[in-house]
C-alpha cells in the first residue's frame, strides 16, 4: 500500500511570471493565492490543485523534452468534453499560448478526449475530458 496520498502542489518556471498568472486565472479559473516578489513566484489554487509559478533568470534555455530530463507535461481534467472544447477554441485565441494540436481521443476509439499546449513562459500543458 503506497504511503502517499496525492500531489501536494506542481512548482513550474516560466519565462513570464505575469502572463502565466494571467492564463491561469483568466483562461483556467485558478485564484491568485499569494505572491513572493523577492523570488519572484505566484501561487495559484483550483478546487483540487495549487500551482506555484517561479520567475526564470532573463535569458531561459527552452525546455526540449526530447532531450531534457524533468518535467515533460502535467495534465488537468476539465469538467466536461463541451468545456474542452470551448476551452480549445478560447486558448486558440489567447496571447502567448501554442497549442500543439487539435482535441484528439487519448488512445484509439477512448471516449477520453485531450489537447496539449505551451502556456505562458514555456511550460507544455494537457488538458483532459473524460466524457
Amino acid at each position: 500500500m503506497s504511503i502517499t496520498s496525492g500531489i501536494h502542489h506542481l512548482g513550474l518556471s516560466v519565462s513570464n511570471l505575469e502572463s502565466a498568472i494571467h492564463f491561469f486565472t483568466g483562461a483556467l479559473g485558478f485564484t491568485l493565492t499569494g505572491r513572493n516578489d523577492d523570488y519572484p513566484a505566484a501561487f495559484l489554487k483550483d478546487s483540487h490543485s495549487l500551482i506555484t509559478l517561479w520567475s526564470t533568470a532573463d535569458d531561459p534555455t527552452p525546455f526540449n523534452r526530447k532531450k531534457n530530463e524533468g518535467l515533460h507535461h502535467f495534465a488537468i481534467n476539465i469538467t466536461t468534453l463541451d468545456t474542452l472544447i470551448d476551452l480549445y477554441h478560447k486558448l486558440s485565441e489567447w496571447k502567448d499560448v501554442i497549442i500543439e494540436k487539435g482535441i484528439t481521443a487519448m488512445s484509439p476509439g477512448s471516449s477520453t478526449k485531450h489537447f496539449f499546449v505551451r502556456i505562458p513562459g514555456g511550460p507544455r500543458l494537457e488538458l483532459i475530458a473524460n466524457h
